[in-house]
């Protein structure tokens, strides 16, 4: 070992993990391991990992929710107060109390809680709508006037439970129609990948299927499968593509045939509690085309779940009032099974007493239908027509379906709308203030904060907020334009979310489609690889460049040799140095989604190029079509078709690097032809990669940087970990490596 008081120069090693840093230090000249105070200097130091604040995130996010309703209920009942006022004072302090327990010392009122007129009480109005559903149905067909406190509540449950918005800028119908387009769009999506698992298939017949409510959930698979005709291998892929859509477990790694998706993309399931967590993890595993198949997945989900609810039926809750009388005849019939001489009591009571969880809690619910499927299927019944129709219905989970359960948030809020607004045409003939402020009830229903604006507080009072007011004061789903500055509000977001580049740290990133930075990646990887072991000369890199690339979505190692084959004479037999084993892992994605929508001509023409960046930019940064179409009004060149594409066209991602650091900064190139050069042409006329280029001194990169923070580096100080785009874990593991690297150099001082 080397004398630990020897003054030398030494190297620190280290192995940095997401819980762990190993360290080793070493003499520069010989590499022996060092000491100090007769002890090694190498260890490992074990933490726990850092943890993104998903947690405190959603218990965030839940209470926002929830205060938000309950602002949104209020609003409803300061436009109801005066009338209702009038005919019973006390009635919203009742129904502030019907929460809380008949021993709760606060209770004020006993007994009936909603109504307390002589003649109609609690009792009556149950038994006359034993669900919220059969009073939402009765006030849409009714031809008399109802009581103001029945249409209260029933609006009040619309508004406090009013649907999902993932279809938040389309008409929805109850036709089914919605699922054919969705799969279209699946099927577009799969060719964006250059994969053709659905192409040969009718649409029409796979909605069919996959709506049919006498089909159970592996049925619907087998046949949609079988309907495409696949060849084995795509069996399996498509076996997976329908169990997610069904809500079946699946494998994503099978799905998209890569074995790296396999610990985060096994058994994932639409119809799980956590899919939302699953669908993050997933959203950081796969690329931007693949998550998107994943998503158009989810929503096809939805769809078929509220066909399932539906029933056929034209609203809401004419099918839940169906529901409501199936599950009542389903168990008078399985009571009336039960009753048989050969049924023992224990089987009674196993059967009760699940039931009886069930109803407390739907999350027992696959408990309690294998305990009914098991009663049900005794041979004693194997002659039965009730028991084997049971048995039916418990196969196509239509058996005993309760009121409240995970699938009713498969609603969009429209279906809700459709009801409201046939409710407050019905009877604003006998209240006009129901007409007069229809408009309002109705935004109580279809507004909702754009994430873009984010939390209703002022900057300087939150952390997480960036609103900027046009004027101080209440905010409502009423006055919202009036208040909040929405574009000036859109633009903070944007600067809250954009990074900073790697190098120039003052300098915002490229959206990682942007066509520059597209190209920087393609070229990136383009430029190290070998054929034959051999590398690329430059003319046939950029050959390869123009007419593979920009010409195809994805290139594979198979494309490229016989590309190379057919067009330049070359037989290669292995190809190596891409980031994925048999493709290249970059593309030219957004480039050809543009030139869809607007034309190769115009998207390769160079005036065009700052518009098609600003377009890329703002699909980068906006989910809102309603903004997006907005910005887009600055083009008046696009017509209505292509408004609407780009509106709907939806891109992912920011890069590393700035547009400044990739085709601002000009050097001289010697190497070249000693002109002024900018990084991005440097990758395009030589075979260097970016670390290269800026390490290559004769180019000069890597002093202009330097020149870039001359005096204005800071230390590495927590807070500037802290603002590293990176993960949590990361962060943490980085500091502390850092506070080793500190705390070796003191050892070092003082045994020196």
């Amino acid at each position: 070992m080397t004398n630990e008081n020897k003054n030398t120069d030494y190297n620190i090693g280290l192995d940095i993990g997401v819980a762990s840093v190993g360290w080793a230090v070493t003499a520069s000249n010989d590499n022996e391991l060092l000491q100090a105070k007769k002890k090694n200097l190498w260890g490992v130091s074990l933490f726990e990992e850092g943890q993104a604040a998903a947690e405190r995130r959603g218990y965030r996010s839940t209470r926002r929710r929830l205060r938000h309703r309950k602002f949104r209920l209020q609003l409803l009942e300061d436009l109801f107060e005066a009338d209702i006022l009038q005919t019973d004072p006390s009635f919203f302090i009742r129904l502030k109390e019907a929460f809380l327990s008949p021993k709760d010392n606060q209770k004020t009122y006993k007994g009936s809680l909603l109504f307390q007129d002589e003649s109609y009480s609690d009792v009556d109005y149950y038994q006359k709508f034993p669900t919220i559903y059969h009073l939402r149905q009765h006030l849409m067909t009714t031809t008399e006037a109802a009581d103001i406190r029945e249409i209260y509540l029933a609006l009040h449950h619309i508004i406090k439970y009013r649907g999902h918005f993932v279809y938040e800028q389309q008409t929805f119908t109850m036709k089914g129609s919605q699922v054919g387009d969705d799969l279209r769009d699946l099927q577009a999506k799969f060719r964006l990948i250059d994969n053709y698992l659905l192409d040969d298939v009718n649409i029409a017949s796979l909605s069919a299927i996959l709506t049919d409510n006498q089909r159970n959930k592996s049925t619907k698979v087998r046949d949609c499968v079988s309907l495409t005709g696949a060849i084995k291998e795509s069996k399996k892929r498509l076996t997976q593509l329908f169990n997610l859509i069904v809500g079946l477990k699946a494998n994503i790694a099978i799905l998209f045939d890569n074995d790296s998706f396999l610990e985060v993309g096994k058994d994932v399931t639409m119809a799980a509690e956590d899919i939302d967590v699953k669908l993050a993890e997933l959203n950081d595993v796969l690329d931007e085309e693949q998550f998107s198949i994943v998503e158009k997945a989810q929503y096809i989900y939805s769809s078929i779940v509220l066909h399932e609810i539906m029933k056929g039926k034209n609203n809401v809750s004419a099918a839940k009032v169906a529901t409501y009388h199936k599950h009542a005849a389903d168990l008078a019939a399985v009571k009336t099974l039960l009753r048989q001489d050969d049924v023992t009591m224990k089987e009674r009571q196993l059967f009760e007493t699940s039931y009886a969880n069930y109803i407390k809690n739907t999350n027992l619910k696959e408990d309690f239908l294998k305990r009914a499927k098991g009663l049900l299927e005794h041979n004693r019944f194997a002659g039965n027509d009730v028991a084997q129709q049971l048995l039916a219905d418990i196969d196509v989970d239509d058996f005993m379906e309760v009121q409240r359960h995970r699938g009713n948030g498969a609603i969009p809020f429209q279906v809700h709308q459709q009801e409201l607004l046939a409710i407050l045409e019905n009877q604003g003939q006998f209240y006009p203030f129901l007409r007069e402020q229809a408009a309002n009830i109705q935004k109580l229903l279809t507004f909702r904060i754009p994430y873009y604006v984010g939390p209703l507080a002022d900057e300087k009072d939150s952390q997480f907020a960036w609103m900027i007011r046009k004027q101080v004061g209440k905010i409502t789903p009423f006055n919202f334009e009036e208040m909040v500055d929405i574009d000036a509000s859109s633009e903070a977001f944007i600067k809250r979310m954009t990074n900073k580049c790697t190098y120039l740290l003052h300098e915002d990133v490229l959206p990682k489609n942007s066509l520059v930075y597209a190209k920087f990646e393609v070229l990136n990887e383009l430029n190290k690889i070998r054929l034959d072991n051999r590398p690329l000369d430059v003319a046939l890199k950029q050959r390869i460049y123009e007419c593979l690339f920009m010409h195809k979505q994805k290139v594979t190692h198979k494309q490229l040799k016989k590309w190379l084959a057919e067009h330049e004479h070359l037989t290669v037999a292995t190809i190596q140095g891409t980031q994925k084993e048999t493709e290249f892992a970059t593309s030219l994605t957004a480039y050809h989604r543009l030139q869809s929508i607007l034309g190769a001509e115009f998207v390769n023409q160079p005036e065009n190029q700052a518009m098609v960046e600003q377009i890329i930019y703002w699909s980068t940064v906006f989910e809102d079509k309603k903004i997006m179409r907005r910005k887009l009004e600055a083009y008046p060149q696009l017509t209505a078709k292509q408004v609407t594409e780009l509106a709907n066209l939806r891109l992912r991602g920011w890069g590393r690097l700035s547009r400044k650091l990739l085709t601002e900064i000009k050097v001289a190139a010697p190497l070249v032809d000693n002109e002024p050069q900018s990084l991005l042409a440097l990758l395009w006329q030589t075979n260097d990669n970016l670390m290269q280029v800026l390490r290559q001194k004769d180019y000069g990169f890597q002093t202009i940087i330097d020149e870039q923070f001359e005096g204005e580096t800071r230390g590495l100080s927590k807070e500037v970990i802290d603002e590293l785009a990176t993960s949590p874990a990361n962060k943490k593991a980085i500091w502390q490596a850092i506070k080793i690297v500190k705390e070796l150099e003191k050892v070092k001082k003082t045994t020196s």
